[in-house]
């Protein structure tokens, strides 16, 4: 590839997790700095840089979006949930009451309910 296939670059990346396309955005979290990110697809301008709170730790997956919302599973903190939409809006911070166990897996999506695991059982959240 060369530099005039290259529509813009960014620094704001993350080390491990892969954004989120939705409606002409990207989305993601940096693995480290409990950051949320929203980027413009087109432009590549950045829409809005957020501290998650309470800060996460590390995460280690990439957003899931659905039911107009982005799912973010910390490793050890819970699952960050924030509006799906270029203006930051955190939602809520879940966590399971009897799992301290760590979390890497990005959440799945099957019939309107969320699958995910930690290190130690897989669940099924929803209806």
């Amino acid at each position: 590839m060369t530099k005039t296939h290259v529509l813009w670059t960014t620094d704001r990346g993350s080390n491990v997790s892969s954004p989120v396309y939705l409606d002409g955005h990207l989305y993601w979290c940096h693995e480290s700095r409990g950051k949320a990110y929203c980027l413009d697809a087109k432009t590549g301008k950045i829409v809005y840089e957020e501290s998650l709170t309470p800060r996460p730790g590390l995460i280690s997956s990439s957003f899931t979006a659905a039911d107009g919302k982005l799912y973010a599973p910390s490793q050890k903190k819970g699952t960050y949930v924030v509006a799906a939409k270029p203006k930051f809006e955190q939602l809520a911070v879940n966590q399971f009451q009897d799992d301290a166990s760590r979390t890497n897996g990005l959440i799945a999506i099957s019939n309107n309910q969320l699958v995910m695991r930690t290190d130690k059982a897989i669940y099924c959240i929803g209806q």
